[in-house]
């Protein structure tokens, strides 16, 4: 009895939870709340007791979460540790578990995986000590070791860390997310962690419906409601030139008609300082090649025969052309929009790569299954939305040629998968922008990294190291539970062998210098009656050698 009554009075002490699957689905419920805001009004969505069906895949969606957020984070670590927070005081994080007095933590926040405010205690060569309030916390050297210091003036590069002495010092206020415990030594096992500033976004839909799986469009929506999935627009480089030699198929272009990868210059019709300004195009690492194939130029992603091939096509063609992939960017009248110059957002750039994992179909992205108010009267319903915008056979051949980016190009870190998959990277000038869109059969997927105000994200951070590994880590799980199928080859399509030259292969030829190659049916080249009837000679007479020696034996 005693007990009851102590209970009665004793104060009600309420423990904060973290739910990951709310902060996981903010971006995508909050784009819904808004388009159901928009078409049916406040009052009847929060009274009105509507039932709302989402396309929404909730395991795809926290994993899309979880992906983004990794990669992020990753990347913050090559950028650099920026300090100690009481050297670094610009600090716009809301989630960090903390209260007025440094000495102590709230009880609710000591959490595995929450991220808290500690003082460094003691540094040493293997280790950090932190103090959290009444506990103890140990940074490893080995968790340290992954990080660099970017506590650099202007224009250098992020460093190897190789003491933590270099980072750290006593009396530091750090934040560190509490990875583990130890119960037999009584300390918390530690992250190092830093609030990241570049962000990104990633999107992923069923190419054949539309239906739109998992959508995270920042790092937290805590922070920031801007979603980048849908909202931001940005250059997407490389991983535009997919439509440019789509249309260039649609041209009468087959994947080994010849290219040229050479130096070019173009005066732009400006002057700088009483001279022409020239522009002067560059592939990626400088090299050229020289001569190459349609489907070499894509996979190496080279600039200079993308220009090559826009200066055929005419840029009013390309640009003509990317509006039934749906892309409704601005676009300049120039060369430079074939090499990604151009805005869009990542919604845009994924319906259009859905045109080729979907035999050549554009879809209409789809969010909202369906809508009912409270007696179950279905106020509106999603069918997909399809526009046959080009051919099976040109589609087919685009996924043919991005499956080749990830099996020798600059997607080969897609490979990761496990299972043929189609993709193209993206990175625009200085690293400031980076893409990576990929496919299987059954799933599209694109993502994008960059900083919500323009500039260069780091050495190196392309699409393929910065965007790939988030596309990789999600995919690796959303597949998990999906059969393995191959892109379907339509009945327009002819298989031929080739050889290096680019002629049709004959007997003659060693089988090193040849492979296969696909054509829409009626493209595909002739054979070249005077190689065929040399080789036919050639044939003959050593069969008539063979026969001769036989006889004498």
């Amino acid at each position: 009895e005693q007990e009851l009554q102590d209970t009665i009075v004793k104060p009600i002490s309420l423990i904060r939870v973290h739910d990951s699957t709310t902060e996981a689905t903010s971006y995508y419920v909050e784009h819904v709340r808004r388009y159901l805001i928009k078409k049916y009004g406040s009052e009847v969505l929060y009274q009105g007791g509507l039932k709302v069906y989402l396309a929404m895949d909730l395991n795809f969606q926290t994993n899309a979460h979880e992906a983004l957020r990794k990669g992020i984070l990753e990347l913050t670590k090559r950028q650099g540790y920026r300090g100690a927070q009481n050297r670094d005081i610009p600090d716009n994080n809301s989630l960090i578990q903390e209260t007025a007095d440094e000495n102590s933590l709230q009880f609710d926040s000591m959490f595995l995986e929450n991220i808290v405010s500690g003082v460094v205690n003691e540094v040493s060569d293997e280790k950090v000590t932190v103090k959290l309030g009444d506990s103890v916390g140990i940074l490893e050297w080995s968790n340290i070791s992954t990080w660099k210091n970017g506590e650099l003036i202007k224009d250098e590069r992020p460093t190897p860390i190789t003491n933590p002495s270099e980072i750290f010092a006593k009396g530091d206020k750090i934040l560190v997310r509490l990875e583990d415990f130890d119960s037999k030594r009584n300390y918390f096992r530690l992250q190092l962690y830093q609030e990241p500033l570049v962000n990104g976004a990633l999107l992923a839909m069923d190419p054949k419906t539309g239906e739109v799986f998992s959508m995270s469009g920042g790092y937290r929506f805590g922070e920031s409601e801007f979603n980048r999935a849908i909202q931001a627009r940005r250059q997407p480089g490389s991983s535009f030139k997919p439509i440019v030699y789509s249309a260039a198929l649609d041209a009468g272009f087959t994947l080994s008609s010849e290219l040229i990868d050479s130096p070019r210059a173009y005066a732009t019709g400006t002057q700088t300082a009483g001279d022409a300004e020239i522009w002067t195009p560059k592939n990626y690492g400088d090299k050229v090649i020289g001569k190459v194939t349609f489907r070499t130029a894509l996979v190496k992603s080279l600039n200079l025969p993308t220009i090559g091939l826009c200066e055929e096509l005419k840029p009013e063609q390309v640009i003509s052309y990317s509006r039934r992939f749906g892309i409704s960017a601005e676009m300049m009248k120039n060369l430079t929009t074939c090499l990604g110059s151009l805005s869009v957002t990542l919604q845009e750039m994924l319906s259009a790569y859905g045109v080729f994992a979907n035999q050549g179909r554009l879809v209409k992205p789809i969010y909202v299954l369906k809508v009912e108010d409270q007696d179950g009267n279905i106020l509106e319903s999603s069918v997909p939305e399809l526009q046959q915008v080009t051919s099976e056979e040109t589609a087919f051949l685009m996924s043919n040629v991005l499956q080749d980016v990830v099996q020798r190009g600059t997607g080969r870190r897609a490979r990761a998968i496990g299972r043929p998959s189609a993709g193209k990277t993206g990175t625009t000038n200085d690293s400031v922008d980076a893409w990576y869109i990929g496919y299987i059969p059954q799933l599209l997927t694109g993502v994008y990294v960059g900083f919500d105000q323009p500039r260069n994200m780091g050495k190196s951070e392309t699409g393929s190291r910065a965007a790939a590994p988030i596309w990789i880590s999600f995919m690796k799980n959303a597949v998990a539970n999906l059969p393995t199928e191959q892109f379907p080859q339509p009945p327009g399509i002819t298989t031929i062998k080739i050889h290096k030259s680019g002629r049709r292969a004959t007997a003659c030829d060693k089988n090193d210098d040849i492979h296969e190659e696909h054509y829409k049916s009626g493209t595909e080249p002739v054979l070249d009656l005077s190689v065929s009837g040399n080789c036919m000679m050639a044939v003959k007479s050593a069969e008539k050698v063979k026969e001769e020696s036989e006889t004498e034996l």
